[in-house]
């Protein structure tokens, strides 16, 4: 199940409650409050916490240069509450994708599954 589901039975919060992942990375709490404040503006949603999180450290080696020094563990918990009167957040919202290459893993996940291969060590020398 979604982790927000997992979530919402640990915090013992209601099954009123509205829960969903964003998976974006970094991006994700970006647009995870860009979601937050589009549901609360318009009072559909009175209270809201968004709960972001990475475990960078679990799918890099130390030892590739190319990501680990970019990432690492976080987590965030930000609270909003709709109040009568008051205007809406604007966020802008815009995608490059261009440079994933720099910075994806190549294996292990649905695409990509792990093999033995996958994890042998590579020099690509330096540069």
């Amino acid at each position: 199940p979604a982790t927000s589901c997992i979530l919402q039975d640990r915090l013992g919060l209601p099954k009123e409650c509205l829960a969903f992942d964003v998976s974006l990375g970094c991006s994700g709490w970006v647009y995870g409050m860009n979601s937050v404040a589009s549901l609360i503006s318009n009072g559909s949603v009175k209270k809201a916490l968004l709960l972001c999180g990475d475990l960078a450290s679990r799918t890099q080696s130390y030892r590739d240069k190319t990501a680990y020094p970019l990432f690492g563990d976080a987590g965030t918990c930000t609270a909003m509450e709709y109040q009568d009167g008051v205007k809406g957040i604007k966020i802008h919202l815009a995608t490059d994708g261009d440079g994933y290459r720099a910075i994806i893993i190549p294996d292990g996940g649905y695409r990509n599954p792990t093999t033995k291969e996958s994890l042998d060590f590579k020099d690509y020398g330096g540069g």
